[in-house]
């Protein structure tokens, strides 16, 4: 076996390339493989900005000896998690169901045909007690490869089985109806309540995540909950996970008060800040959360929009073999650029210390560097000119490694937000950045008619999984909403109509998140992760297009998903409120805004920034789609239409606050809407 890796447009399996290990890639010809060489699997899964994969790499792959053990007893198999979502959340929950922790990078050892025996996340080279240690567990495997086989594929098999009894049942209906979403909205309302953390905003306890999905669910809700959104996303902008000097947010806080960043910059994160501030400002007014998307943008398109129209995946936490250098300074360096008064303005608005304040994340030891987390928010805006000053000193350092690859979930995320942000807020950056992604997204991805997931060196890889399907889709119709063109609408209903035919299963009504016949077992995925799952974001959409596009069948195909949905999310509030925010919006009841008004009348203005995510917004040729009543009335005027009725026309903008999303107030009757 020779390192097959080279020439991989994933910067991630081109990390490993050059590795005494030989590296193979997955697939059907690698089981074959192993059934020839009558060896165990060993699989690893990571992705390139993953900073333990990098540790791990370092210990052990790029090690003789250990090369020499997975050489001589295994089948060395690497997988970039990103390039293939599907094979990653078969093993990592098997992972999850042998009692261990995900994470990356994920450490499987499995039988030939790809059913895992032995499965872990990052691993020492040598022991760690109590953690076990890479080379004397590839030891034991091996020796009990050839001793005792049958206790092998017995624990294989075992582990199997728990895993085929995880998939949910087919068939499930949503027989409930609307009182089983109230309950579940009720309870997800609740139970946040119950986990946010008052000191600081946000949920839970360190580490502390974005969690995006809970964000906009809560927007969705009530007066509290939207100011448990609102008071998370003023201390995120303040703290350390948020970007002071070049903009933008980072992976996760390792703490509980947003101080201290996991540096990762992920393409998704900066999506769903960009889609939930720009929300935050649709439902509160508040200029802060428009200037935060703003600020988004110019991060976005300096250091994530390609030469080819699309977006990278993610920049590193570590530069210069440190994690967060880039990002920190010592004190002596804040002095020298910004002279001694420069600096101490700057410590008056962030929690500086002369001996440093960035503590180490692995070991949590003083580093004697700097990061900015604001102790006064209110002040930020007064060191603007600091901020300036070392932005500059920063592009001569040496950067972070960025993940090129361009991933069609995550530009379909980022074409939701930047449509939703035009609307939103009113920017013309972000509609034009909207419209040049989706010309460049379709151009890529569906270049030869279906999906495919990954773009690279100018090549398109693997087909598309149900999260391209669904983000897309709900990309395109939320860029109609801006464009007023059918085509739009057109490209998500192509998009469903494929994911329909290649991930529905009709027998159970499941839909799998791909349809590869290389993985043991075919997965489905109804819970949030970092964000809401493709599967809540597939049911909005055809809701949407169900009223839209009466012909295809998506009311059917909704009702079904919904019973699935809504079953796990009963059971699982907090990891269901993607599913959540879905289900409000459907309580409010779906319907279209149709903006009979030219763009730029305050009408067609007021309609667009309107927070009503459970009414299309129509307009340009996208109103044939539309049922309406026949009218001779040719004023500028925007007709609502929900469930089956069309309300009378409204002719002044101020009434359109009226249909603001709200399912915890009466809903717009129609009387007084003239």
């Amino acid at each position: 076996m020779k390192n097959t890796l080279g020439g991989s447009g994933s910067p991630y399996l081109h990390q490993h390339a050059h590795q005494p290990v030989a590296w193979q890639r997955w697939g059907r010809d690698v089981h074959e493989l192993a059934r020839q060489l009558d060896r165990p699997l060993f699989i690893s899964i990571g992705y390139a900005t993953c900073h333990w994969c990098h540790v791990m790499a370092h210990e052990s792959f790029d090690d003789e000896d250990v090369a020499a053990l997975l050489n001589t007893h295994f089948v060395p198999v690497k997988i970039d998690r990103e390039e293939r979502p599907d094979v990653d959340q078969f093993y990592m929950t098997a992972c999850q169901a042998s009692g261990r922790r995900g994470g990356w990078p994920l450490t499987v050892i499995a039988l030939p045909d790809g059913r895992p025996f032995y499965v872990a996340t990052y691993l020492p080279r040598n022991a760690r007690p109590p953690q076990a240690g890479l080379v004397d567990l590839l030891q034991r495997v091996a020796a009990l490869w050839n001793t005792r086989r049958a206790h092998v594929d017995q624990a294989a098999g075992q582990l199997f089985t728990v895993l085929e009894e995880l998939a949910p049942p087919g068939g499930v209906q949503d027989k409930a109806g609307t009182e089983h979403s109230w309950r579940t909205v009720r309870a997800m309302t609740r139970e946040l309540g119950q986990i946010f953390d008052d000191a600081y905003g946000g949920f839970g306890s360190a580490p502390k995540f974005p969690s995006w999905h809970h964000l906009g669910f809560l927007l969705r809700t009530d007066a509290r909950g939207r100011e448990l959104a609102e008071r998370s996303l003023v201390a995120m902008r303040a703290g350390g996970i948020w970007d002071h000097v070049g903009g933008g947010i980072h992976r996760y806080s390792t703490d509980s008060a947003w101080r201290l960043p996991h540096f990762e910059k992920m393409l998704y994160d900066q999506a769903w800040a960009l889609r939930t501030y720009a929300e935050a400002h649709a439902v509160t007014g508040n200029p802060f959360f428009a200037t935060v998307t703003d600020e988004l943008m110019v991060s976005l398109q300096r250091d994530f929009r390609s030469a080819d129209g699309l977006y990278f995946t993610a920049w590193d936490a570590d530069s210069e073999g440190e994690e967060g250098r880039y990002y920190t300074w010592t004190w002596d360096e804040l002095g020298k650029l910004l002279g001694e008064a420069g600096r101490t303005r700057l410590a008056a608005v962030y929690d500086l210390a002369e001996d440093g304040n960035f503590l180490d994340e692995a070991t949590r030891q003083p580093t004697g560097r700097n990061l900015l987390c604001a102790r006064d928010a209110e002040g930020m805006p007064a060191v603007s000119n600091e901020l300036e000053v070392l932005f500059e000193a920063r592009c001569k350092r040496v950067p972070p490694l960025c993940d090129t690859k361009r991933l069609a979930d995550m530009n379909g995320l980022l074409l939701s937000a930047l449509a939703l942000t035009a609307r939103y807020t009113g920017s013309v950056e972000a509609r034009d950045a909207a419209h040049r992604l989706g010309q460049a997204t379709w151009m890529t991805f569906m270049a030869d008619g279906s999906l495919h997931r990954s773009s690279s060196k100018g090549s398109t890889l693997f087909a598309g999984q149900l999260d391209d399907y669904a983000f897309l889709a709900e990309g395109y119709i939320h860029l109609a909403e801006i464009s007023g063109r059918v085509d739009d609408l057109d490209r998500a209903r192509t998009l469903l109509g494929e994911a329909r035919d290649r991930l529905l299963d009709p027998d159970t009504g499941h839909w799998y998140v791909s349809f590869e016949n290389d993985v043991p077992l075919r997965m489905t995925r109804y819970h949030d992760e970092a964000y809401p799952c493709g599967a809540s974001v597939l049911l909005r959409c055809m809701e949407i297009m169900g009223r839209l596009q009466v012909d295809d069948g998506w009311s059917h195909a909704a009702n079904s998903l919904r019973g699935q949905l809504l079953s796990r999310a009963a059971s699982y509030p907090l990891a269901s409120t993607g599913t959540g925010a879905v289900l409000v919006e459907s309580l409010a009841e779906r319907g279209e805004i149709t903006v009979l008004a030219d763009r730029g009348h305050p009408l067609a203005d007021a309609a667009g920034r309107l927070f009503a995510p459970h009414l299309f917004v129509a307009h340009g040729s996208t109103v044939h789609r539309v049922s309406r009543p026949a009218s001779a009335d040719s004023s500028p005027r925007v007709q609502i239409c929900t469930g089956s009725v069309c309300h009378a026309p409204i002719h002044r903008k101020e009434l359109l606050k009226d249909w603001t999303l709200s399912v915890y107030s009466n809903p717009p009757t129609q009387s007084d809407r003239s």
